[in-house]
């Protein structure tokens, strides 16, 4: 209703102003002097001319308030009512004054130049014209102005504060409530988006509740499941010792490898649901490359590794991680290729490069780019146990720490090359 009213309001001004400026202009268009009194002026003169031409008078007797100039048949001035008056006929032409011949028996002896005051009117006009814009566009601009306020403070001020609780809300900030007069144009929409805000606010928690559940059911299973099999490995290590009978030491070996098989899968699925968790911490620092010697060591459990000397340089890596990764790549080439390894190094600008290599048949090339995804095994793994989860933990912790890590079909073998940064 509110604009409604403006728009009839502002309409009925236009209207107000088209009519006035029409008025005015028709005015303009008036025929400026009146016929009438024209004629009596020419007829008056007429009949004083001899007198006038006779006695070179200086004054003409008329009852006639115009304003004129008497030339003869020469152009010579003989009388004028004012000297603002047009004193010659250019000056007449010039101003558009209208110029009456004066005639005696029929002939011309004379012109009358009577004062044409329409631009004198014109201007008045005019004047009067402009006075009635400028009223008309003083009210046109308060109700503009009072619009334009409205529109701010109802329109434009709840928008963009929907705008900075949308991007509030889109920046993960749920705490943020919408603080907006609920009458306004946007009532609705702020009381949607405020319920909006808290669903999702209460939908977050649940997940928080959710994950941190299941971290702690995941931490209780594995250490429920890790401290029987740490006991039954205690018990094998001292049957193992004693046992003569090679079968039965055979058995217990098997009892043994499934253990650790076991332990293995435990803290695959561990850290696996830490990492989706983001949980698992990587702290990445400054260390020496002699230290990879001793963690390569530690992971060459069979002893079937070459390891070329390491250049002396600096790396940035987490140790633990990295130890991590380097038992996941030496138990799969012992598990699936089960030969001897060799162990390079290489500095190419600015990464350190280890080639892990073993003598296996490794992966297909169609394979290469799959075995790093989560719970994916290849064809060669089949008859093997394990849940795919141990290549997937060494992609993301060398992620983690700003290396890489691929692999490599080659003629002799597999290659794993892991590139660490420089320091």
């Amino acid at each position: 209703m509110k604009l409604k009213f403006i728009l009839f309001l502002f309409i009925g001004l236009l209207l107000i102003e088209g009519i006035v400026g029409w008025k005015v202009i028709e005015k303009i268009k008036d025929t400026p002097l009146d016929n009438v009194m024209v004629n009596d002026l020419s007829q008056q003169i007429g009949q004083q001319w001899e007198t006038l031409m006779q006695t070179q008078l200086c004054t003409v007797s008329s009852n006639i308030d115009l304003d004129f100039t008497l030339l003869d048949n020469n152009g010579k001035k003989i009388y004028t009512t004012s000297p603002s008056v047009s004193q010659s006929m250019e000056a007449a032409i010039r101003n558009r004054d209208s110029i009456i011949d004066i005639e005696l028996n029929d002939q011309r002896v004379g012109k009358i130049l009577i004062y044409n005051d329409s631009n004198s009117r014109i201007a008045s006009h005019l004047v009067f014209l402009m006075q009635i814009l400028g009223g008309t566009l003083i009210i046109e601009g308060i109700i503009l102005g009072g619009y334009t306020y409205y529109l701010n403070k109802r329109m434009i001020q709840p928008f963009r504060s929907l705008q900075r609780f949308a991007t509030r809300v889109a920046g993960g900030d749920l705490d943020f409530p919408l603080e907006m007069d609920r009458h306004n144009n946007f009532g609705v929409f702020t009381e949607s988006f405020d319920l909006m805000r808290t669903e999702l606010k209460k939908a977050r928690l649940n997940e928080q509740k959710a994950n941190q559940s299941k971290k702690e059911l995941v931490a209780k299973m594995s250490h429920d499941i890790k401290t029987p099999i740490a006991s039954i490995k205690a018990i094998l290590e001292l049957m193992l010792i004693k046992v003569k009978d090679p079968k039965e030491r055979e058995q217990l070996l098997i009892i043994d490898q499934k253990a650790n098989q076991i332990d293995e899968l435990v803290s695959d699925l561990f850290h696996a649901t830490l990492e989706e968790l983001q949980e698992l911490t990587i702290s990445v620092k400054e260390h020496s490359s002699q230290e990879l010697a001793t963690l390569l060591q530690s992971a060459d459990y069979q002893n079937k590794a070459v390891i070329d000397p390491v250049p002396d340089c600096l790396l940035l890596f987490d140790a633990l991680r990295l130890q991590q990764v380097f038992d996941n790549l030496f138990g799969n080439a012992y598990k699936y290729a089960n030969t001897s390894m060799e162990v390079h190094f290489e500095i190419v600008e600015e990464e350190f490069l280890i080639f892990i290599k073993d003598f296996g048949e490794g992966v297909t090339a169609e394979e290469q780019s799959l075995i790093f995804n989560k719970y994916y095994r290849a064809k060669n793994a089949e008859e093997k146990s394990g849940a795919g989860l141990g290549l997937y933990i060494c992609h993301y912790i060398m992620m983690q720490m700003n290396g890489t890590i691929e692999c490599e079909k080659i003629e002799d073998g597999f290659m794993m090359q892991l590139a660490l940064k420089l320091a």
